[in-house]
């Protein structure tokens, strides 16, 4: 399994101005080598700089973590790699458990933790790394949680992080897999692009939440709403329709941002996961992809 190698875009086309572009094709390979020897120890991203919390990169440029270790399976990983791969100010780059309990995640804006289940996701990373994810998000850093990553975000399993206020509705979790409809909110519409009205979007047994943490928790904004459900193997019916598939908080100084369903893997909403980084990084967002 790799720990250590970017996954971007090469520098962006000429532009009128060709040293403006010879200037920002130089940023983004630096960048790139960065991330890398971030990982293998070699270089601090952070630099010598009165040591920020994150930011450590040119005020365009975001460099994301993805978590590929335990607890991380199927399509997730490798998809939202090559969607921010696909963009000319993202660096993204793998990151294992241990990399993460080293202290690696000061190398980078955002930790993404994409599907497969959130319990295996926190056994594998163990106090020690779970301590450190919460740490980065907590001065400044950014997270973005997909599926398995949402569960782990949240507060309602003992080996979640507790860094949103929110917990699942019930303990049966197996709804099933299927497309289902959700809707953005002015405030998801704000954040995510101005997309109007139902969207399909693939749901491979995410979490169905409502409010509920540590009282000192910031309460979260629901980005969209499920309007359609999926209750298979005896799950509740009824509870998934008008509950929050896409919700964003604060945590200490940092911000998070999590999907119960899958948008990097449904048609037409690929730009949500790239949003969603420049969110979480506080960042200026991505120009929206022409329709």
């Amino acid at each position: 399994m790799s720990n250590s190698g970017a996954i971007t875009k090469d520098s962006p086309q000429a532009e009128r101005n060709l040293s403006c572009y010879i200037r920002r094709s130089l940023t983004h390979r630096l960048s790139r080598c960065a991330c890398a020897l971030a990982l293998t120890g070699w270089f601090d991203c952070a630099g010598a700089a009165a040591d920020p919390p994150f930011g450590h990169t040119a005020s365009e440029h975001v460099a994301v973590a993805v978590y590929d270790g335990g607890g991380s399976t199927g399509k997730g990983v490798p998809r939202v790699l090559a969607l921010l791969g696909a963009e000319t100010n993202v660096s993204a780059a793998r990151i294992s458990p241990e990399d993460i309990r080293a202290g690696k995640l000061k190398g980078f804006d955002v930790v993404m933790f994409t599907g497969g289940t959130g319990s295996g996701q926190a056994r594998a990373l163990g106090e020690t790394g779970r301590g450190e994810v919460k740490k980065f998000v907590e001065q400044g850093g950014g997270y973005v949680g997909i599926c398995a990553g949402a569960y782990l975000a949240g507060s309602g399993y003992p080996w979640a992080l507790g860094m949103q206020k929110a917990k699942t509705l019930s303990p049966l979790w197996e709804r099933g897999v299927a497309t289902v409809k959700i809707e953005l909110t002015d405030r998801g519409r704000e954040i995510l692009g101005p997309r109007q009205g139902e969207l399909d979007c693939l749901y491979y047994q995410g979490p169905i939440v409502g409010p509920g943490g540590a009282a000192e928790l910031p309460a979260y904004e629901t980005l969209a709403f499920f309007r359609s459900e999926v209750a298979k193997n005896n799950t509740p019916k009824g509870i998934m329709v008008n509950s929050p598939a896409i919700l964003a908080s604060r945590f200490g100084k940092g911000r998070v941002l999590c999907f119960s369903p899958h948008p990097e893997q449904s048609t037409g909403l690929e730009t949500f996961v790239t949003r969603a980084v420049a969110w979480a990084a506080a960042r200026p967002r991505p120009a929206d992809a022409a329709p």
